[in-house]
């Protein structure tokens, strides 16, 4: 009693520990959206979730069980082929026809729970779905608009995969209580599984669940072939001469073999037909082991001899599909004709432009910024950006890098310093785009710690940054630890 006890309250704890886990990341999310301003988007999501999730666990629960309830429904009394020896132990009381039923229902529930929690993960593709729009622009295979491949293909995917995989779960399930059945009752001892040892209703169960497998593998297969348009190639990305003429069109027939060899498994299981599910198994095998081998055939001895020529109208469409997306479709070409010399004249006209030449590169910039003003080995400067300001009434050009915090260089990475003490990155450097000084350095508008400016233009007021390029985890703000700025003196 005090064991069965302390398992129960163990697993209490364990329980309270995950939900208590869990309860404090939702509620740290909670308060971070409401502090930028979008609550909504969090309620939104959220509610997905809990829709998917419950909708989901529910569908696989409710699937399952009515599975596992049917199956078991066929052995009967599992005392009539178990030992009597074996039914007077505890494991006995669980072989039961009510025990097992409840052993069925926890299952379905368990199993259930879980499919619901992968597919509450699926939340951002239905959201896309639902939301989602038309791109205006139609492939030319399918003809379908470019919105079906980004908003409406993903959500078939994952449902044709969530199908398939209750499917899957459901047939182990029923398939095992049957073989352990069949294992029982057979009276001579030998290792062949013939169907004439399961009932009627137990084989037309086998069949349902075998033929829904492969009506889902065949949605796969045809789902399959969209998404051949956006797989990386060796060209370029997207379908090409072999798979226009091999993988589409074998992905076709693989679809349709499966609905064929679901047929045939509903017609001959239930009827112990043999040959004509040996038949279905071979044609399956037949066409999806031919139709791969005929793909690579196509591809090594059509296409590789005179690549260029055969992918050639497939490379036009790629390349009218990249420009669409970049907008490239709407560049206006005008040809440049001007081959008069450049004279002092002309530079003085443009003397704004003059004075805003880059001359410094970014890489080589970078590593000056970092050996002239990092200050401490915890501060780094991740990237160099241009910029324009206006000082003294004049838009300047100009380069410039953050100074953030790195905290896997901090001196002493304790949980104090990298949450509450060194929260933030301090100031920036700063410097025109085409001066240097004496020693071949960059002139900087902006530099040291605190952030010295040379023009009131570039005054730092608020030189603290808490969001930056360096990947980084939570820090906490505004408690009783004093958050740390920058080094004083030595």
């Amino acid at each position: 009693m005090r064991r069965n006890l302390l398992w129960v309250l163990l697993g209490v704890v364990l329980l309270v520990s995950y939900i208590a886990s869990s309860l404090i990341e939702f509620l740290v999310d909670v308060i971070w959206f409401d502090a930028v301003g979008y609550s909504q988007v969090f309620r939104t999501i959220v509610v997905t979730q809990w829709g998917l999730g419950l909708t989901g666990g529910l569908i696989a629960f409710g699937f399952l069980y009515v599975n596992y309830a049917y199956a078991l429904r066929q052995i009967g009394d599992p005392g009539q082929f178990i030992p009597p020896e074996l039914m007077a132990t505890p494991l006995g009381g669980l072989l039961g026809g009510r025990s097992l039923k409840r052993v069925a229902l926890l299952l379905s529930a368990i199993i259930g729970l879980l499919i619901g929690l992968t597919v509450s993960g699926a939340w951002e593709t239905v959201l896309l779905y639902r939301h989602g729009g038309s791109f205006g622009a139609p492939e030319p295979v399918f003809l379908k608009d470019a919105g079906f491949y980004v908003f409406t293909l993903p959500l078939f995917d994952k449902a044709q995969s969530y199908l398939w995989s209750l499917g899957f779960v459901a047939l182990l399930g029923v398939g095992a209580t049957y073989l352990i059945k069949f294992q029982a009752e057979r009276s001579a001892p030998n290792n062949v599984i013939t169907l004439g040892g399961f009932s009627d209703r137990s084989r037309w169960h086998l069949a349902v669940l075998a033929a829904y497998m492969l009506a889902l593998m065949a949605i796969g297969q045809y789902l399959n072939r969209f998404a051949s348009l956006y797989e990386a190639g060796g060209l370029f990305t997207g379908p090409g001469y072999a798979d226009i003429h091999g993988t589409i069109p074998v992905l076709a027939l693989k679809a349709v073999t499966c609905v064929v060899v679901a047929g045939v498994v509903l017609w001959a299981l239930p009827r112990q037909r043999y040959r004509d599910l040996i038949g279905g198994a071979v044609l399956l095998i037949v066409v999806w082991i031919g139709g791969n081998v005929y793909t690579s055939v196509l591809h090594r001895f059509v296409v590789s001899p005179n690549e260029l020529e055969k992918e050639r109208p497939f490379l036009k469409d790629h390349i009218t599909a990249t420009n669409k997306a970049f907008g490239l479709d709407q560049v206006i070409e005008r040809p440049l004709n001007e081959d008069t010399d450049l004279t002092a004249k002309d530079i003085a006209q443009n003397q704004a432009t003059i004075n805003n030449v880059r001359l410094w590169d970014h890489e080589p910039l970078l590593q000056t910024f970092a050996q002239i003003q990092e200050i401490r080995t915890y501060y780094t400067f991740v990237s160099v950006d241009n910029d324009r300001y206006r000082i003294n009434g004049e838009l300047r050009q100009v380069m410039l890098s953050p100074r953030e915090l790195s905290p896997a260089a901090l001196p002493s990475r304790t949980w104090v310093n990298e949450r509450l003490t060194f929260t933030h990155g301090y100031g920036l450097t700063l410097g025109p785009v085409n001066r240097v000084n004496e020693q071949g350095l960059p002139v900087l508008y902006v530099k040291d710690l605190p952030p010295k400016s040379q023009y009131p233009e570039l005054a730092v007021t608020q030189p603290e940054i808490y969001f930056g390029e360096v990947p980084d985890d939570y820090v906490f703000v505004k408690t009783h630890q004093k958050e740390f700025n920058y080094p004083e003196g030595d």
